[in-house]
């Protein structure tokens, strides 16, 4: 597991969205999708609920954004 990968998802968790995010950090959404996207397969599991308008973790985000 990558920690800028972890890093990314708490980001994301605090700024509620992608765009909001990717704007802080200075990437684009695309990076920052892929790289949710990855850290969700190497855990193997689906982190987010997302769709065009929102997102809300699931479970398994909730337990890996408490760590």
């Amino acid at each position: 597991m990558h920690l800028e990968q972890l890093r990314l998802f708490a980001e994301l968790v605090n700024h509620g969205s992608f765009t909001k995010t990717a704007d802080a950090l200075g990437v684009s959404k695309a990076y920052l999708s892929k790289q949710i996207k990855a850290l969700e397969l190497e855990l193997n599991c689906q982190l987010l609920f997302r769709n065009t308008r929102s997102m809300r973790l699931t479970t398994a985000g909730e337990s890996i954004n408490q760590r």
